[in-house]
C-alpha cells in the first residue's frame, strides 16, 4: 500500500510540474507515460513526426529532472 501511495504521490507531483512546460511538451509526455504509447504509434496516430514527438518528450523529462 505504501508503494502504491508513494507513485501517486509522484504522480501528482510530475502533473503540477508539468503545468509550467510548453502544452505541446507536457501533452507528449503524457501520452507517452500515462498510456504507454511508443513514439512509433504516437507518430502514427498523430502523423507528427516521431523527431517532434521525441524532443517534446525529452524536453518534458530534462525540465523534471532538474525539478527534482
Amino acid at each position: 500500500i505504501r508503494d502504491k501511495e508513494i507513485v501517486e504521490e509522484r504522480l501528482e507531483w510530475i502533473e503540477e510540474k508539468l503545468k509550467d512546460l510548453y502544452w505541446f511538451d507536457a501533452e507528449c509526455f503524457r501520452i507517452y507515460y500515462r498510456e504507454s504509447h511508443s513514439l512509433n504509434s504516437m507518430a502514427k496516430a498523430t502523423k507528427i513526426s516521431r523527431a517532434t514527438i521525441y524532443k517534446a518528450i525529452n524536453n518534458a523529462k530534462k525540465y523534471l529532472i532538474n525539478e527534482r
